[in-house]
C-alpha cells in the first residue's frame, strides 16, 4: 500500500509504502533502495542545499562561515538515500550552508582531502576542516553538525 509520493529535489521520485518500505525511481534507472525510514517528505521548495563542483566548492566554503559539505555520487545507493535526509536536516540547522559535490566532478579535490568512501561529509567553520566524517548514518551526520553549535 502506498502512502506517499514525492519529489526529492535531486531527480528521484520516492514512493512510501507500508513498513517503512521506500522504491527510489531515479531518473536514469530503476533501482530498488531496501528498507529505510524517511520521516520527511523532501521537495526543492525550501532547500538551501547548493550543488558544487571541483571549480566553485572552495568559493562555496569560503563565502560561508560554517559548511558542510555532503561528497556522494550518483551511483552511491547509500549517497542516494543520505542526499534527502542531509536535505531534511537543513531546517534544524540554519546558520549552516549545505552543499552536494558528486565525487566524480570533484576527483582532485576528494584527493586533496583524504576522502576515501562516500558519502563523507565534510564539516568547515570560518574556511577551515572542522572534521570530515565518511557516514550513512543520519545521527552521525547530526553529531557533526552538532559541533557548529559549539565553536
Amino acid at each position: 500500500m502506498v502512502y506517499g509520493i514525492t519529489e526529492n529535489g535531486i531527480g528521484d521520485l520516492i514512493i512510501f509504502g507500508m513498513m517503512d518500505l521506500t522504491v527510489v525511481f531515479p531518473l536514469d534507472h530503476l533501482e530498488f533502495s531496501g528498507i529505510m525510514r524517511i520521516v520527511k517528505n523532501v521537495t526543492k521548495d525550501g532547500t538551501k542545499m547548493t550543488f558544487v563542483n571541483e571549480q566553485n566548492v572552495k568559493d562555496f566554503v569560503s563565502s560561508n562561515p560554517k559548511a558542510l559539505v555532503m561528497v556522494g555520487a550518483s551511483w552511491c545507493m547509500p549517497c542516494r538515500v543520505m542526499k534527502p535526509r542531509v536535505i531534511n536536516m537543513e531546517q534544524d540547522y540554519d546558520t549552516v550552508s549545505f552543499a552536494y559535490l558528486d565525487i566524480d566532478e570533484g576527483q582532485g579535490w576528494a584527493k586533496e582531502h583524504n576522502i576515501m568512501a562516500v558519502p563523507t561529509f565534510v564539516l568547515y567553520v570560518d574556511g577551515k576542516v572542522v572534521r570530515a566524517m565518511p557516514t550513512s548514518n543520519e545521527m552521525g551526520v547530526r553529531d557533526l553538525l552538532s559541533l557548529t553549535k559549539k565553536l
